[in-house]
């Protein structure tokens, strides 16, 4: 019987013995643990030094080293967080060291435009990253209201059609807008409108300026704007609820669940967004007790109601990923008239209802040779209705009028595909492509009611590195249109190096990025057969114009300087854009007042922009300008008309009780437009 309790003692020391001999590395916010951080430990009598790395439970282990009741100096480095260091006299029990998270932006992940995933400042692009940071700091609601507070953009709003966005001085027209690499459809006026695209299930918005049409094709003269939406999380279930008030009259409500079970991510966002209008007469925080009938019913701002949903599941099966996702969402604006002379007994109202249902399938895989396989299929229905209807008032009797153009139903249909594989070829990474689209018009404006168009290319590139200092990427695009024939898309990307030095605990680099870029934009379907002849309009489509080229050219100089608790950023940028065939709606006719669709000679845009940030424990500023020039070479005496534009931020976190002060402002100049 001794002999087996001298066991159990036995085995009783020796487990608190190796449990003792570890230190526990964790976040010092979260409590998680810390994972493969480099440790260095120096015993001060001995002067003897030891390297360990903790594992992935981050569990320094010290059982194989006899530092019991020495004094020890410890050092401890990962990347992300302030470096430690303290002395330790006894380590006899098992100890636990916090890290502290460096006060600045780790730098981003960049998917648009790269065949795999790389880090933002290694891209060989002229990225901007908003992520979902700054998004809940604005409190956005919508692509509109994230997009006022960047440069080289700039907003416009139609109380009917929406709002839209022109880049670099080009109309929303030519800059394409994807969700997840998919885009966008259903341009009013050739714009989408960034109001009914919600940001409740957004983790960033990737942007790039400049024509990006070797490998996403079409109406990307202008830019890129990538929506990507969440997919994982870091917890077995999220739920989240919100709410929004705007003293103008919009309360937006949202509910959105990820959770994980096996090997699926799912992830469900909700919500409903309502505005009820404006009128010049309103008090903010006011509701009216006692109306007169009828004289509230016309407002400048349109009531508006939104209902969205969309559902995803991302499926990992080893190396590869699978993600099925579906959206819908639902628009009714309301615009009612003023009550008519003589008696004010009757009024004409429309109603704009707007339909969008998207489908898409994504699969990636990474095979065991470091080959990457990325094919994309989705579909995207749009469909807007206009009815108009004549009322009573008196009687609250209504029927729909029967004027040419009151009434219209538009549907558009896009079914695409597009897929890449990547590989290595002499140490070089080279992206070869696909991509296909088909887009279907049916409207009563639209000539023959019907029209299609279809569009097959491949792309291929090539991404050069020499010595870890030069990014080449040679780019070229084949494309086969069924309405008319396209061009032979080129770009071609440089990145230099300029300095790079990395420690523990700082970086610091400086990178040039060149580049020249062949942008094109087909004619929409609109533009080539559109009819709408009615009272208040005469515009007639033009099935004989010419697709849109332009050749561009950007230089930028970025400089990045990362301490432990500071991060310094720096970029000043130039480009030049010269477009060809340019399209622009044209008074034709002036004794009819017909208007149609004409390419012009040509047009240049051109411009330069800095910006810099500093961010320093919890503070966080950022300060960008810019000037924009645009010159039309059919005005008899051109010349270049400039628009400035500027952007300061400024955040500060307040650790103690959780909160943020920010402020967020821009200034846009007088634009300048031709006619």
């Amino acid at each position: 019987m001794r002999s087996y309790w001298s066991y159990i003692v036995v085995a009783l020391f020796f487990i608190c013995h190796t449990k003792a001999q570890t230190i526990q590395l964790s976040d010092e916010y979260t409590h998680s643990p810390i994972p493969f951080a480099t440790s260095e430990l120096q015993v001060l009598s001995t002067h003897e030094r030891y390297y360990l790395k903790s594992d992935s439970t981050g569990l320094i282990h010290l059982s194989n080293i006899n530092i019991n009741h020495q004094t020890i100096v410890l050092h401890v480095f990962c990347f992300g967080y302030v470096p430690y260091k303290d002395t330790l006299k006894v380590i006899n029990h098992p100890t636990i060291i916090y890290l502290k998270k460096l006060e600045k932006t780790i730098d981003e992940i960049v998917i648009t435009g790269e065949a795999i995933p790389v880090e933002k400042e290694k891209s060989i692009y002229q990225v901007k990253i908003i992520g979902e940071e700054k998004i809940n700091k604005m409190a956005s609601q919508n692509l509109r209201e994230i997009l006022s507070n960047e440069t080289n953009i700039r907003l416009s709003q139609d109380n009917i059609l929406g709002s839209s966005a022109s880049m670099m001085g080009l109309s929303g027209q030519a800059v394409k807008m994807m969700i997840d690499g998919v885009p966008v459809i259903g341009r009013l006026n050739g714009n989408i409108d960034l109001s009914q695209i919600n940001l409740n299930n957004v983790q960033k918005i990737e942007i790039i300026e400049g024509p990006m049409a070797v490998k996403y094709g079409t109406d990307a003269m202008g830019g890129v704007i990538n929506i990507i939406t969440k997919k994982t999380s870091k917890n077995k279930l999220n739920a989240k609820i919100l709410a929004y008030y705007e003293s103008n009259g919009t309360y937006n409500t949202n509910i959105s669940f990820l959770f994980t079970i096996k090997k699926h991510r799912l992830n469900i966002c909700t919500g409903r967004n309502f505005f009820d209008g404006w009128r010049p007469d309103e008090k903010s925080f006011y509701v009216e007790k006692t109306k007169m009938a009828d004289t509230t019913r016309y407002k400048i701002w349109k009531p508006k109601e939104q209902y969205y949903l969309s559902l995803s599941d991302n499926i990992q099966i080893k190396k590869a990923n699978l993600i099925l996702y579906s959206d819908f969402f639902d628009e009714t604006i309301e615009d009612k008239g003023k009550p008519r002379s003589p008696y004010y007994e009757t009024a004409i109202d429309n109603f704009y209802k707007t339909w969008r249902d998207n489908q898409k399938i994504n699969f990636t895989a990474s095979l065991p040779n470091k080959d990457n396989i990325d094919i994309i299929a989705a579909r995207n229905y749009y469909k807007r209705l206009k009815n108009s209807y004549y009322n009573e008032l008196t009687t609250l009797e209504k029927n729909l009028t029967n004027n040419k153009g009151d009434q219209d139903t538009s549907i558009y249909q896009m079914y695409m595909s597009r897929g890449t594989y990547s590989s290595k070829l002499f140490s070089n990474t080279y992206e070869i492509g696909y991509d296909i689209y088909t887009e279907m018009a049916y409207s009563s404006i639209i000539d023959n009611r019907t029209k299609q168009q279809s569009d097959f290319a491949g792309f291929l590139s090539y991404n050069i590195e020499l010595k870890n200092k030069f990014k080449i990427k040679p780019s070229i695009r084949w494309s086969y249109n069924s309405l008319y024939q396209t061009p032979i898309i080129p770009s071609l990307h440089i990145m230099h190096a300029l300095y790079n030095q990395t420690t523990d605990s700082t970086h610091t680099s400086m990178n040039i990025r060149l580049s020249y870029s062949r942008g094109f934009r087909t004619p929409s379907l609109k533009e080539l057969f559109l009819n709408f002849i009615d009272i208040n309009h005469n515009i007639v489509g033009n099935s004989q114009l010419n697709p849109e080229l332009s050749n561009f050219y950007n230089l930028s100089l970025n400089f990045n300087s990362s301490q432990p608790h500071s991060e310094f950023n720096a970029s000043i940028s130039s480009f030049y854009n010269n477009v060809f065939n340019l399209i622009q709606l044209v008074l034709t006719n002036n004794t009819s007042n017909q208007y149609s669709y004409l390419n012009i000679d040509k047009m240049n845009t051109m411009g330069a922009n800095i910006n810099i940030k500093y961010n320093y424990r919890s503070l966080q500023a950022n300060l960008s300008v810019s000037y924009i020039g645009l010159n039309y070479y059919t005005v008899s005496q051109s010349s270049v008309l400039f628009y400035p534009e500027s952007v300061f931020n400024f955040s500060y976190k307040i650790k103690k009780i959780n909160s943020q002060i920010n402020l967020f402002s821009k200034y846009n100049g007088k634009l300048p437009y031709y006619t």
